[in-house]
C-alpha cells in the first residue's frame, strides 16, 4: 500500500490520520470481505479501487456497516495536477466513470456511536465502580429472568412481523449478552472475545461444504454432517443433547419426537380425538393427544408453536 498515496489523500482532505484514528484498508481486500474489517465509529480510507467491479464489491461490503445515503468523499489523483475531489452517497459508489490505483474514498464515522466496542464501553462503564449500582448488583444468575423476558420479546416481533420493533428488541437481546460477558470477564471466567471466537471456529468447523473442500447435495446430507462432526468433537462418542427445561411445551415435545423418529397419523390424531371425551384421566388423555399433534407436526416440518401462537393471537370471531 503506498504510502505516498495516504499521505497525498490526507493533505488532500486537510486531516491528520494519527489524531482521528484513521483506518486504512485495501479496495482489493474489503472486496473480498463479506463483513467489513472496520470500526464505522472511526474514519476510514480505502484505497485502490481499480476497477468498478471492485467498487461494486466493496459497497457490497459497506452496507453492512453504513447506510445507503451515507457520505463518502472520493478522491482522484491526490496531489496531482488532475486531482478530483466529489461528495457522494454510499450506494453511488460504483457509478463513477473510471476507476485507477489512484482512486481512493474517505468515509467518515457513522452519525452517532454505533461500533460493538461502543456498546462495550457503555456496559463496562455501567458495570465499573462509577457505574450504575442496579448494574453491578447483577450475577449471572439474577439475569435469567429478565434473558428470558427479551427472548420472548423477541419472538413477539418475529410473530407480528414487527421489523421495527425487531431493531429495538434485538438491542436489548445483545446487550444481555454483553451483560453476561461483562460478568464473566470481571469473575476471570471468559472474554467476549472467547465466546466470539468460539462460534467463529464452531460454524467453519460445521460447515466444510462452504469453509472447505466438501461437495453436499441437499439439506439433508448438510445436516447428516453437522451431526457427524458434532460427534467427532466429542471424541467420537455420541453427545445426547440436553432439551432445556425452560423451552415451551410444544417445542420440547416437538425435539423429543424428532429424537425419537417417532411418527403420528391424522387417523391416529382423531382416534385420540374420541378417547378424550370418556377419558378417566382426561388431563393425561390431552396430554397425549398434543403429543401426537406435536409429533405430526415435527413429520410435516411445521413449527407448532408458531402456528398455534399465529391462530391463538387472532382475534375471536
Amino acid at each position: 500500500m503506498p504510502l505516498d498515496l495516504i499521505a497525498a489523500v490526507c493533505n488532500a482532505l486537510a486531516i491528520d490520520p494519527l489524531a482521528r484514528g484513521l483506518q486504512i484498508a485495501d479496495a482489493d481486500k474489503l472486496a473480498r470481505q463479506h463483513f467489513p474489517h472496520i470500526d464505522p465509529d472511526l474514519p476510514v480510507l480505502v484505497v485502490q479501487a481499480r476497477s468498478r467491479a471492485i467498487a461494486r464489491a466493496c459497497k457490497r461490503a459497506l452496507m453492512l456497516l453504513y447506510p445507503r445515503d451515507h457520505i463518502v468523499t472520493r478522491i482522484d489523483a491526490a496531489g496531482k495536477a488532475k486531482q478530483k475531489i466529489e461528495r457522494l452517497p454510499l450506494a453511488k459508489l460504483d457509478r463513477a466513470n473510471a476507476y485507477n490505483a489512484w482512486t481512493t474514498w474517505y468515509i467518515p464515522p457513522l452519525s452517532r456511536p454505533s461500533s460493538m466496542n461502543t456498546l462495550g464501553q457503555v456496559v463496562a462503564h455501567l458495570r465499573a465502580p462509577d457505574g450504575c449500582p442496579w448494574d453491578r448488583a447483577q450475577t449471572h444468575r439474577s439475569l435469567r429472568k429478565d434473558f428470558l423476558e427479551e427472548c420472548y420479546e423477541v419472538l413477539e416481533t418475529l410473530d407480528q412481523n414487527d421489523v421495527p420493533h425487531l431493531r429495538e428488541e434485538l438491542g436489548d437481546l445483545l446487550l444481555h449478552i454483553f451483560l453476561q460477558t461483562q460478568i464473566a470477564a470481571e469473575a476471570g471466567e471468559f472474554l467476549l472475545t472467547d465466546v466470539v471466537a468460539d462460534i467463529a471456529a464452531k460454524l467453519v468447523r460445521r460447515h466444510p461444504h462452504v469453509f472447505g473442500d466438501v461437495r453436499v447435495n441437499g439439506t439433508d446430507e448438510i445436516v447428516a454432517n453437522w451431526e457427524q462432526i458434532k460427534q467427532s468433537e466429542n471424541g467420537g462418542k455420541k453427545k445426547r443433547s440436553v432439551i432445556p427445561h425452560a423451552l415451551p411445551a410444544l417445542a420440547s415435545a416437538q425435539k423429543i419426537a424428532k429424537r425419537r423418529k417417532s411418527a403420528a397419523s391424522i387417523q391416529a390424531i382423531a382416534a385420540s380425538v374420541r378417547r378424550l371425551s370418556h377419558a378417566r384421566n382426561r388431563e393425561r388423555a390431552l396430554g397425549e393427544l398434543l403429543f401426537l399433534v406435536a409429533v405430526y407436526a415435527t413429520n410435516q416440518r411445521i413449527d407448532a408453536e408458531s402456528a398455534l401462537r399465529s391462530v391463538a393471537r387472532q382475534p375471536a370471531g
